[in-house]
């Protein structure tokens, strides 16, 4: 059986039970993925703007009051690329969370390693 991995490869599956499951059991496991993604998602919204700027602060507080070495007449935006780099994090964060939930929900499905050590 293969499967399309990550970055577009396909892979065999590393189980060696099969990835049979009920047809029941497969419908649970989807209604499953879809409610706690669903949940993740109205978290992630709530709460992303606190996050950004708790991480933010982590940021500022990291970098201190260091000395910004620019060319004379440029123009350095600490504040903007601190923020964006703290929304990065924040948005990545949530993608980890989200192939979390579709990776236990694959395990759950039988597809994926026995033995922990991930895919």
């Amino acid at each position: 059986m293969m499967r399309e991995g990550h970055l577009g490869a396909e892979f065999t599956l590393h189980s060696t039970a099969a990835g049979i499951v009920s047809t029941e059991r497969a419908a649970s496991i989807d209604a499953k993925q879809a409610r706690v993604t669903e949940y993740a998602q109205e978290h992630y919204e709530r709460y992303r703007k606190r996050w950004i700027g708790r991480c933010y602060r982590a940021l500022l507080k990291r970098e201190g009051y260091a000395p910004v070495l620019t060319p004379t007449g440029s123009y350095h935006r600490r504040k903007a690329h601190l923020m964006r780099a703290a929304e990065n994090i924040v948005f990545f964060r949530q993608a980890n969370r989200l192939k979390r939930i579709a990776k236990a929900a694959d395990r759950m499905r039988g597809i994926g390693r026995d033995d922990g050590r991930g895919r």
